[in-house]
């Protein structure tokens, strides 16, 4: 047999046996994992986010493993879009102490505790660091994708938090007293708005981004322009691709069993205590009824949530609902141990946290034991006494930054 034709035998075999071998792996990891139906673009996020390596294919049905935790590197650059009482303060928080903790860089504002809000986010807005990099962005903002890409990392993983629309908004109603901004008479005034809000919301003043689909308004879009069901079906797709993560304020802990695989983090770095929550007595009850009319008049946002609540437990099933059961007992242990080390007791509107007359918010006391604790102290600081600290803390850093850099310039 002449030498090109073995050479050809040679080459058809190795072809084959490469072949044969990828089917076989490919079969092996399908009866190991859990299957989605999803586009090739959410597979290809989904695949970054959750370490997998599978090629992008454009076949419906992919296959997809969630390395565990000790293959995988901690990841320090994270965009929060922090959305209105949706349990993003607490979110907040665990990322403020992760930052402070790693000596990362937060993207922290010049004045205030907010990043412009209600205008859409600017660099301007932001306190400038000389070694120009930042690694953790967690203020509230209104979200514009240019700007934030400008400031933030090519690594950034883009996360948001949302909850069920009606009860999101009786939160932002009663929190902010919208009735009495609106002159609503009555003692319901809630009820009332819902017998005509298009009335109500005519009456245009400083708090119209919270009347109506106010996630569209946080998100950077108008938040009555959705006038078609296609075109809110486009701008949600584009939602999807730019975010990575986006929490459910109603099932928080899968949600941060979630982000702690998506960034490699330690289970210590995000055990939490709620803040900024209501007591129940300052939450307004609500009928069957009033939910039907809020989702209704919050149609875009309700959409928005509906959508993402069922791409959240597509991700729970790819994590493994046993796994995550694990995880979340693991979390709550966690807590457990930091609760009885750290709470004195639950107290109402203490230092530091931000409330409107007539509206009781949850706070913390400290055991005597645990007021030296940097954990202990950290975990319970409300959100604007804490902005004010790490602004501090960033100055000292610039300030030793610029002395060092003097120093070698006149060494």
């Amino acid at each position: 047999m002449k030498r090109g034709q073995i050479l050809k035998i040679i080459g058809v075999s190795t072809v084959c046996v490469l072949v044969y071998v990828l089917y076989v792996s490919t079969m092996f990891y399908r009866q190991k994992s859990n299957s989605i139906s999803t586009s090739p673009q959410h597979v290809a996020r989904i695949q970054r986010r959750f370490h997998t390596e599978y090629p992008v294919t454009t076949i419906k049905t992919v296959t997809l493993q969630i390395q565990s935790e000790d293959r995988c590197q901690p990841k320090k650059n994270l965009f929060m879009l922090k959305t209105h009482k949706s349990g993003s303060s607490t979110l907040q928080n665990i990322l403020h102490r992760y930052a402070d903790k790693h000596n990362l860089t937060l993207v922290l504002p010049k004045f205030s505790h907010q990043l412009g809000y209600p205008n859409k986010f600017t660099r301007d807005v932001v306190y400038e660091v000389p070694w120009n990099e930042y690694n953790i962005f967690a203020q509230h903002s209104r979200f514009n994708l240019p700007e934030v890409m400008k400031l933030m990392p090519e690594d950034t993983v883009y996360v948001t938090i949302l909850r069920e629309p009606a009860a999101q908004f009786e939160s932002l109603f009663t929190y902010y007293k919208l009735g009495n901004h609106l002159k609503i008479s009555g003692e319901n005034k809630l009820e009332e708005f819902l017998r005509i809000p298009n009335q109500y919301s005519s009456r245009r003043n400083s708090i119209q981004r919270y009347i109506q689909n106010n996630y569209m308004f946080d998100l950077g879009f108008n938040p009555n322009q959705f006038v078609t069901d296609t075109k809110l079906a486009k701008v949600i797709e584009k939602l999807d691709i730019v975010f990575d993560l986006v929490l459910i304020a109603e099932y928080f802990d899968e949600s941060l069993i979630l982000l702690r695989y998506l960034m490699c983090w330690d289970l210590d770095s995000l055990v939490y205590f709620s803040l900024n929550a209501r007591e129940q007595a300052s939450v307004h009850s609500m009928s069957d009824s009033m939910r039907d009319k809020i989702s209704e008049w919050n149609s875009a946002d309700d959409s928005l949530y509906r959508y993402f609540n069922e791409t959240f437990w597509q991700k729970v099933e790819l994590f493994g609902e046993q796994r995550m059961e694990e995880e979340i007992w693991a979390l709550k242990e966690r807590r457990q141990k930091y609760w009885d080390m750290c709470v004195d007791d639950v107290t109402t509107n203490g230092k530091g946290v931000w409330h409107l007359p007539g509206v009781n918010v949850k706070s913390y006391s400290l055991k005597e034991s645990a007021k030296r604790n940097k954990d202990c102290e950290q975990m319970t600081k409300p959100e604007i006494p804490f902005t004010h600290e790490l602004i501090s803390k960033l100055r000292q850093r610039i300030t030793a930054f610029r002395h060092s850099h003097i120093s070698m310039d006149n060494w």
